[in-house]
């Protein structure tokens, strides 16, 4: 999936929105379809695999309590991409 400038924004707001208040819910997700679209890896994928998904992309880190990156386990804060 190629995101143009505006779908980017527009992810950006679904992700703040979807980690705000209620949470990653099934009805909010359903609202957040570019986010959907990202996650589903079919259309048989269930919620319980799209939260399992959204999750698991960032985790705490134990020593600094912020948030790693899952892919290269580097400080959030501290880089904008993960290495090739």
């Amino acid at each position: 999936m190629r995101l143009d400038e505006d779908d980017v924004a527009t992810l950006h707001q679904q992700l703040a929105w979807l980690t705000k208040r209620e949470g990653f819910a099934q009805r909010r997700l359903a609202q957040a379809g570019i986010v959907d679209e990202l996650l589903r890896g079919s259309l048989e994928d269930s919620f319980e695999r799209l939260r399992h998904r959204f999750i698991s992309r960032s985790t705490p880190c134990p020593a600094s309590k912020q948030t790693c990156c899952s892919t290269c386990s580097r400080s959030a804060p501290t880089h904008t991409r993960c290495p090739s």
